[in-house]
């Protein structure tokens, strides 16, 4: 089962069909050239690197991630806009939490918006960080990864893969339906 950008477009209607996120896991900081905030988590208060995760909306299937990135260099906004707002089709947007405000092609919580729209948005961002604890539910990402940096990819996306599995055979990210 490979994670792929397309899965998102599987069933989909309308202009949304994905949600986004950021998720940190902790790393050994690196101490060859001493502290370095490029490095820093906010999550942790210690060194981190952070991937954006994509989820479909409509099969709830991971449809895109992209990392690592130092967490001090690179916020939730700046992957965003360095990578995946150039994917995106015209006029096609994500649901994404409040780091992404002000973007044209995130929908995000507003003050404004009505009770209906607050709970499916809301539902959408839990099934969201309910796909961040499933992967940090592996040792390897739950732990400070203490292996060299450059591993820690490899590790993420098997993780998401055999992830990415649990959810289509076994375990959805939710069972309700999104729009209830």
């Amino acid at each position: 089962m490979q994670i792929r950008f397309e899965m998102r477009l599987t069933n989909a209607c309308g202009h949304h069909f994905m949600t986004i996120d950021g998720t940190d896991f902790q790393i050994k900081e690196p101490l060859k050239d001493g502290f370095d905030r490029k490095w820093y988590s906010i999550k942790f208060k210690a060194a981190g690197v952070r991937y954006e995760v994509g989820v479909s909306i409509y099969t709830s299937s991971i449809a895109w991630i992209k990392g690592p990135f130092p967490c001090g260099r690179f916020p939730d906004r700046v992957i965003f806009k360095a990578f995946l707002s150039k994917r995106l089709r015209p006029g096609e947007k994500v649901v994404a939490d409040k780091g992404y405000r002000y973007m044209d092609q995130c929908t995000t919580p507003q003050i404004e918006d009505s009770q209906i729209k607050k709970k499916r948005m809301s539902r959408l961002r839990n099934r969201q960080e309910t796909l961040n604890k499933r992967l940090k539910q592996f040792g390897v990402l739950r732990k400070i990864f203490r292996h060299h940096r450059s591993k820690h990819k490899q590790c993420f996306y098997a993780v998401s893969v055999i992830t990415q599995l649990t959810i289509v055979k076994d375990e959805p990210l939710m069972n309700s339906s999104i729009y209830n």
